[in-house]
């Protein structure tokens, strides 16, 4: 019942928070990052639908069902019905648009280049349209867009050494590190639930043995948060955009203390407060 309920509120959060960005770049959604006036955030992404959150085990982790969650969820919730005049324009409208800091045209020209990814015809070209997936995911989210954060999954917690058997346990424990830090990053930017099923799902699907962190891996994730943190705010900075904007409307404040009183409850010595 409370996997179910879990699920539910998961459900709830997603419909709240996937709004939508204007044609500038700016927020209408309270819960993206440019909301009360600040601008649109810059630079020059397999996504998943918000029910899938938490999967049973590594074995249900493979590229083609990360690939279609991915796909399905860039399509209906990042992109949304709004967006539908977007699809219309070719990708070099779309990257010139992009250029100019529209993020909606980032995130059509990001499922543009995911699926030139899958249809490519060489692993080379294939990794060309992946990069340049990312590098849109990334514009988006230096431009401040909150709706693309979880995507960004594909760069920080895809194809983890923990997934090789070959990864040694240095490698294991610096990708564990790197991953809870992503999840934790979502948090900084104010995206909970993000922090907190993400972790849970990343323990549940990876190191489902571990019963705890240590006040010294506690401390590599948060510093390693605030150094991905750093990164995209450093480079919204230089293009003049001001500090990004984490607020979260006061009405949904308790919504998110439920959810931060759950995870607590479920992970225990894994919760990183």
């Amino acid at each position: 019942m409370r996997y179910v309920i879990s699920l539910l509120s998961l459900f709830l959060f997603s419909i709240y928070w996937f709004g939508e960005n204007n044609q500038e770049g700016l927020t209408r959604n309270p819960l993206q990052s440019l909301s009360n006036g600040h601008p649109a955030e810059k630079v020059p992404p397999k996504p998943k639908s918000g029910e899938k959150t938490i999967v049973e085990s590594s074995a249900d982790y493979n590229d083609e069902s990360m690939y279609q969650e991915r796909k399905e969820h860039l399509e209906n919730y990042v992109i949304g019905v709004n967006d539908e005049d977007y699809k219309v324009y070719d990708l070099e409208t779309l990257l010139s648009l992009a250029e100019g800091g529209d993020v909606k045209a980032m995130k059509v020209a990001a499922l543009k280049m995911m699926d030139k990814s899958e249809k490519a015809e060489s692993a080379e070209e294939s990794l060309k349209y992946h990069e340049s997936y990312l590098e849109l995911l990334e514009s988006a989210v230096v431009y401040g867009d909150r709706e693309v954060l979880g995507l960004l999954r594909t760069k920080y917690v895809d194809g983890s050494p923990l997934l090789m058997d070959s990864a040694s346990e240095a490698e294991k424990a610096n990708a564990m590190i790197e991953a809870l830090a992503y999840y934790e990053f979502l948090g900084l930017r104010g995206d909970f639930g993000g922090k907190y099923y993400g972790q849970k799902f990343f323990f549940k699907s990876f190191m489902p043995e571990k019963t705890s962190l240590s006040s010294i891996e506690v401390r590599g994730v948060k510093k390693r948060a605030k150094d991905i943190y750093d990164h995209y705010e450093g480079q919204r900075l230089e293009l003049g955009l001001g500090p990004f904007d984490n607020s979260i409307p006061e009405a949904f404040q308790v919504h998110i203390q439920a959810l931060k009183a759950e995870y607590a409850q479920e992970m225990g010595a894994l919760a990183i407060k």
